[in-house]
């Protein structure tokens, strides 16, 4: 089974943190989502480009 975990709060409440640490404690990969998800400008790109990008 593969273990994950979600961060998920308010801004500033220490999200980046707290996940940073967990990383370093267990190993596991760290992803922050808007990275994955949003382009420069925090523009959305469009579904099929998204789920095209996500199936690479």
């Amino acid at each position: 089974m593969d273990k994950k975990f979600l961060v998920i709060g308010c801004c500033g409440a220490g999200k980046s943190t707290l996940a940073k640490k967990m990383q370093e404690r267990t190993g596991l990969p760290l992803i922050h989502l808007e990275h994955e998800y949003y382009r420069p400008g925090w523009v959305k790109p469009e579904l099929k480009e998204f789920k095209e990008q996500r199936e690479k």
